[in-house]
């Protein structure tokens, strides 16, 4: 079974404080992606991946999901982490929930 990621809601317009996360093998050349989806919905709407540096290599086995304000739109999300391997092999690492709340104060 696949781990799920439980991220802790975060209001609209938030930031998402950045997070290292470590590999128990090498990510020296892999492609690595977490494509955020509305719950039920197949278009993503936003993600981190290494190809526009939004997560940063910081060793062979470690990467920064860096901070970022969740500007986008109230509900559920899903994701998971993925690490493409250079031959082409996608490995899930682990999967993702969020959600985004409404501030009420505004």
């Amino acid at each position: 079974m696949i781990p799920t990621w439980k991220i802790k809601p975060h209001i609209k317009g938030d930031t998402f404080n950045s997070r290292k996360i470590t590999f128990p093998f090498d990510i020296t050349n892999c492609l690595i992606e977490m494509q955020f989806r509305p719950y039920g919905e197949g278009s993503v709407f936003f993600n981190w991946t290494t190809e526009n540096n939004t997560f940063e290599k910081i060793s062979s086995t470690e990467i920064i999901m860096k901070s970022r304000i969740l500007d986008q739109r109230i509900g559920n999300y899903v994701s998971d982490l993925q690490v493409t391997f250079l031959d082409g092999t996608v490995y899930t690492y682990f999967k993702a929930n969020l959600q985004i709340l409404q501030d009420v104060t505004q």
